[in-house]
């Protein structure tokens, strides 16, 4: 429901003028973000702050929690300040240099990596501007592509953002 929290609009889609994108990712990528108010290094020992999190991450079903194969990097990766908790962020982490003949990945012409990703749905902010260049791209793409296109509208009743229907 990251679509419908206020801060995350106003701090990721310039404030409320944007959109948010809900994609699929392949499952075996995705990691639950652990918060914690302990700074990491490159040379912290991650495992330590991640324990606590693995019985909260065993909880979903949906996503992966074996790390055990992850080099230090790659679990920092895992962790953000725990004053971003409310985001209740997941991430795909995974190492590039392990990924070369993996078919959810592709390469451009400058060896940039990228994942594979299915765009379900596109929601538009509430101050999105649908007359903009852009956004009269964005929302063309979409119907091409078969994309679900929702508007994120404020609610009438109470403080809250609402899917228009």
């Amino acid at each position: 429901n990251s679509h419908l929290k206020k801060r995350m609009w106003s701090h990721y889609a310039d404030s409320h003028k944007g959109v948010c994108l809900t994609v699929k990712l392949p499952k075996k990528y995705m990691r639950e973000i652990h918060y914690t108010s302990k700074r990491v290094y490159a040379d912290s020992n991650v495992d330590e702050i991640l324990n606590d999190a693995k019985l909260r991450m065993n909880k979903q079903k949906n996503v992966s929690v074996d790390c055990s194969n992850y080099t230090n990097e790659e679990k920092i990766g895992l962790i953000k300040d725990k004053k971003w908790a409310d985001e209740v962020e997941y991430r795909a982490v995974f190492a590039v240099d392990k990924m070369k003949d993996n078919a959810d990945i592709e390469y451009d012409d400058k060896k940039n990596c990228f994942m594979r990703v299915k765009i379900e749905r596109m929601y538009c902010g509430v101050s999105f501007q649908k007359d903009d260049k852009d956004s009269k791209n964005a929302l063309k793409l979409c119907k091409e592509n078969g994309i679900e296109i929702k508007n994120v509208r404020l609610s009438t009743s109470d403080y809250s953002l609402k899917v228009a229907k």
